[in-house]
């Protein structure tokens, strides 16, 4: 059996991403703490980037700082806020911002390796083989397939039944619905947990990447980071057509009052993609097997959060870092 193609990690074309310039000051993210401290901070803040003076005509600085100010959550608003305040050059802020979230996030949405098909015989056949096929695509493989049994055989937005669970029995079709072919989806990017180890650029890259998340999302804090994107709580049967569209931020999940309960909205302004039936406006994730975690209302919101700014920077016509 000829091994799968090789995973190349999107991430490797960054550049070295621009460090944090201000001076992180917990005694200040403490303080804001107090209702009263954060809004007088808040509004010295959107000041300092209202007086910001451009350097060239092209310097977008302002409108990525007060896009940032207004989609992070509560936290990530009260560490920027203090960013701003410390920082002796916004521009370079802005360039962290950028660097450090938003291009990461978007070169590597959607991007993650092959799976191997999902048909029990052809899975024993990977087993029998594993010294020929990527670790990163092998574990893909074992993820998709417990992911198929926690999420019944089915997209988890659509609905629709996974084809190769079907044409192999582990699932019966309905009459009358439909099947597609689907994948294993990250919420967060795959490419965030492959970095290259023994390239001193990838290292401190990734180094950077991570604390920003942590920093500005900080839910995320304690849950994931490089060593642990791989798991059941970040990943989700999709429609390939509809994963496609989540991994360019084109649509998000935001939750809901019941639990695991997630609105699905269209963030790109183009309405949902045609895979998902047009009187499907939410989602309910049901756990199939109740050993494996369903998928992390902090990763959705961060990546629908993500979403926003980046679809309202590609939007703006005063920003053109995307």
């Amino acid at each position: 059996m000829a091994p799968p193609d090789v995973w190349t990690n999107p991430l490797q074309a960054l550049a070295l991403i621009t460090e944090n310039p201000a001076r992180l000051s917990e005694e200040l993210s403490s303080a804001l703490s107090d209702p009263n401290e954060f809004e007088t901070a808040r509004q010295r803040a959107k000041t300092l980037v209202e007086d910001y003076q451009r350097v060239s005509p092209s310097d977008d600085t302002a409108p990525v700082l007060r896009l940032f100010l207004e989609k992070l959550p509560k936290q990530g608003q009260t560490a920027l806020i203090s960013d701003i305040i410390t920082s002796e050059n916004l521009r370079t802020l802005r360039d962290h911002l950028v660097d450090a979230i938003l291009k990461p996030m978007k070169l590597s949405g959607g991007k993650q390796p092959v799976t191997a098909p999902s048909n029990p015989l052809q899975l024993e056949q990977i087993d029998l083989a594993m010294t020929e096929i990527e670790p990163s695509v092998r574990n893909q493989t074992r993820l998709k397939r417990d992911c198929l049994k926690r999420d019944g055989f089915r997209c988890s937005i659509s609905g629709y039944h996974d084809r190769s669970s079907v044409r192999n029995g582990s699932v019966i079709l309905p009459a009358g619905k439909r099947a597609t072919v689907t994948q294993c989806a990250h919420i967060l990017p795959f490419a965030l947990s492959d970095f290259d180890e023994r390239s001193v650029a990838e290292a401190r890259n990734k180094a950077i990447v991570w604390t920003a998340l942590h920093r500005y999302f900080p839910a995320l804090r304690g849950k994931i980071n490089t060593n642990s994107v791989n798991q059941y709580g970040n990943v989700m049967i999709m429609d390939n057509s509809i994963h496609a569209a989540f991994g360019e931020y084109s649509i998000g999940l935001w939750p809901m009052d019941e639990d695991n309960t997630y609105h699905i909205r269209s963030l790109d302004g183009l309405g949902l993609p045609a895979g998902i039936p047009t009187d499907r406006e939410y989602v309910q994730f049901i756990s199939h097997d109740h050993q494996l975690p369903l998928p992390d209302k902090d990763f959705l919101k961060t990546h629908y959060r993500i979403g926003e700014i980046l679809q309202l920077a590609k939007r703006d016509a005063e920003i053109s870092i995307i």
